[in-house]
C-alpha cells in the first residue's frame, strides 16, 4: 500500500493530515463507514489547498480537477472497504422497525431450540444474543454472505431482504414460523430449506398428510377427549409430531383431556406446526403422572415447557416444544413412531 502524501513544508497541515487519516481508519474499524468517508474527503480537501500554494493558474486548475477525481475515488474506496469489512446497511430506525426487531429477538430466545443455528444480520444477532440465546448458535450474515444455508432458522430483517432479494423466501427459507410487523419494517423468522424450496414443500405436504392420518387414529382412541378446535387441528395434520407422539403414549396409559392447542405464533404461515397444548387427566393424581412423564423424556421428546395450573378436576398441564420442530431426514421415523404409539418413553 502506498504511503500517504507528506506535507513536510507546513508542519501544522502535516499534523492535521495525519490526524485525519488516523480518524478515518478508526471510523472504518468501528464499523462506521459514513464517518470514515467524511473524514477521508476532508483529508483530500486539506491536501489540495496546501499543494496549490505557489503554483501557477494552470497547475492550480489541474490540481483542483485532481481533487474532484480523488474525492470520487476516496468515496468508492470507502464503500468497498465497508462492504469487505462486513458493515451492514442499517435497517430503518423507525419506532415500528425497532419494536419488530425487539419482539423477534425475544421470540427467538424463548422459542427456538438451542440445538438450532440461527442466522441473522450482525445487529440482529447482537440483539438475540443479548436476550440470552447462545452466541455459539448464531451465524452473522454480513454483506459478503451469499446465502443463509448452514443455519436452521434465519431472522429476515429488512437488511437481509435487501441483501438476498426474493431468493430469501423463494429459495432459501420458504416458510415463516413467526413474524412481527408489516410492510418494509417487518421481521420474519423463517425455517431454512437445506435441499431447496421444492423439496421442502414436498416434504412438508407429506408431513401434513402423515400427521392428519395419525391425528385421525388418535381421535379414535377412547382415552382421548378433545375439544372441537383440538379435533379440527388433529384432523388437519397441524400438530407437531413430538406433541402427537406424546399424546399417543399418554393415551395408551390413561384417559387424557385435550383442552386446546396453542395458537400459531404471530405472522406464521398456515403450514407451521402447533407445538403446544393444554392437557388434563381424570384426577389430580393423573396430572402429577402426566408431569412426571413429560419431565422424564429425553430430547427431542422433552418439552421446553411442562407446567401445571389450576386445581382439582379442572387442572391442566401446559406443554410446549421448541421451534422449528422435527423436520428433515429424521421426521419420517418420528411419524412412524406416532402412528405406532411409542414416539416417547412411557411412564415407569
Amino acid at each position: 500500500m502506498t504511503e500517504p502524501p507528506r506535507v513536510a513544508a507546513t508542519p501544522p497541515a502535516a499534523r492535521s493530515f495525519s490526524n485525519a487519516l488516523t480518524g478515518a481508519r478508526a471510523a472504518f474499524s468501528a464499523g462506521h463507514p459514513a464517518a470514515g468517508v467524511a473524514t477521508l474527503l476532508s483529508t483530500v480537501r486539506l491536501v489540495i489547498p496546501v499543494a496549490v500554494l505557489g503554483c501557477g493558474p494552470r497547475l492550480t486548475a489541474a490540481l483542483k480537477a485532481l481533487a474532484t477525481v480523488a474525492a470520487v475515488a476516496v468515496a468508492a474506496l470507502a464503500a468497498a472497504v465497508a462492504w469487505r469489512s462486513g458493515t451492514p446497511a442499517p435497517d430503518p430506525a423507525t419506532p415500528a422497525a425497532m419494536a419488530n426487531r425487539a419482539q423477534a429477538a425475544a421470540w427467538v430466545a424463548q422459542q427456538v431450540s438451542r440445538d438450532v443455528t440461527v442466522s441473522c444480520d450482525p445487529r440482529m444477532c447482537a440483539q438475540v444474543r443479548k436476550e440470552g440465546f447462545p452466541a455459539a448458535r448464531l451465524m452473522d450474515l454480513r454483506p459478503a454472505a451469499s446465502n443463509p444455508l448452514g443455519s436452521g432458522v434465519v431472522v429476515a430483517t429488512p437488511s437481509l431482504r435487501n441483501q438476498f432479494g426474493d431468493r430469501l423466501g423463494s429459495v432459501y427459507a420458504p416458510m415463516v414460523i413467526a413474524g412481527f410487523g408489516s410492510g418494509a419494517d417487518r421481521v420474519d423468522i423463517r425455517a431454512i430449506a437445506p435441499d431447496g424450496a421444492a423439496a421442502f414443500r414436498s416434504q412438508l405436504a407429506a408431513q401434513h398428510a402423515s400427521l392428519a392420518s395419525a391425528g385421525g387414529q388418535l381421535l379414535r382412541n377412547k382415552n382421548i377427549r378433545a375439544s372441537p378446535a383440538a379435533r379440527a387441528a388433529l384432523r388437519a395434520g397441524r400438530v407437531d409430531s413430538r406433541l402427537m407422539a406424546t399424546l399417543s403414549v399418554l393415551a395408551a396409559q390413561m384417559p387424557v383431556r385435550l383442552a386446546a392447542f396453542d395458537a400459531a405464533p404471530p405472522g406464521a404461515s398456515p403450514a407451521a406446526f402447533l407445538r403446544g397444548a393444554q392437557i388434563g387427566g381424570a384426577s389430580p393424581a393423573s396430572r402429577t403422572a402426566i408431569l412426571a412423564f413429560l419431565r422424564a423424556q429425553r430430547p427431542p421428546y422433552r418439552p421446553v415447557v411442562a407446567t401445571a395450573s389450576g386445581t382439582g378436576a379442572g387442572s391442566l398441564v401446559t406443554v410446549r416444544f421448541d421451534a422449528p420442530g422435527l423436520t428433515g431426514p429424521g421426521t419420517s421415523s418420528s411419524l412412524r413412531d406416532v402412528r405406532a404409539g411409542h414416539g416417547a418413553a412411557g411412564p415407569e
